[in-house]
């Protein structure tokens, strides 16, 4: 019954329309990459793991997000400041 159950609950999982945070404060753009790089990297590590969903939106946050906000609107990835962070739980 447990291999039964683990194999629903992954079958579901592996569908569902997913959401990514990522605070670059702690994680910082890696030297020598940028935004749309890491975002093709995350949307493989999802494939990899078998993810058939959708991804909805990489949502990232900063102290201060001004130097990095055209990087990430021409990768498709939402920048805020940390202080707006309440906001993503709202969407």
């Amino acid at each position: 019954l447990d291999d039964i159950c683990d194999l629903i609950l992954r079958s579901l999982l592996a569908v569902a329309n997913t959401g990514v945070f990522w605070n670059l404060d702690d994680n910082p753009i890696p030297d020598g990459l940028d935004p749309t790089t890491v975002k093709e990297f995350i949307n493989g590590a999802f494939e990899d793991m078998g993810y058939l969903g959708r991804l909805i939106q990489v949502r990232a946050y900063c102290e201060d997000r001004s130097e990095l906000v055209s990087y990430c609107d021409a990768a498709g990835i939402l920048l805020q400041n940390r202080g707006e962070l309440h906001f993503f739980f709202l969407v």
